[in-house]
């Protein structure tokens, strides 16, 4: 894995000690960088959670940046449409 500024621009975001990617969502997917929309900070807290639970229950310990991009279950099921109650599957 490289470094994201070594392949987007990354600038200051108004929050203090965060930046930005300055590419917009179409060109970062474009890309096949590992893109997540989240719709408020709610959805942070759930995503660690469910991290928490994961590790809880002898799972993988996994984080956002080592969810793997290739599943072959998850991709089933998704090809099955088994994918009823998640949101925003496209």
């Amino acid at each position: 894995t490289e470094p994201i500024d070594e392949l987007s621009p990354v600038e200051p975001a108004t929050m203090e000690n965060r930046t930005v990617v300055q590419w917009d969502k179409q060109d970062v997917e474009d890309l096949g960088l590992f893109k997540v929309d989240l719709l408020g900070l709610g959805m942070l807290t759930q995503i660690h959670r469910c991290f928490d639970l994961l590790r809880a229950h002898e799972g993988p310990d996994l984080t956002i940046a080592t969810v793997p991009a290739e599943d072959p279950p998850t991709y089933r099921m998704i090809s099955a449409a088994d994918t009823v109650g998640v949101f925003q599957i496209e």
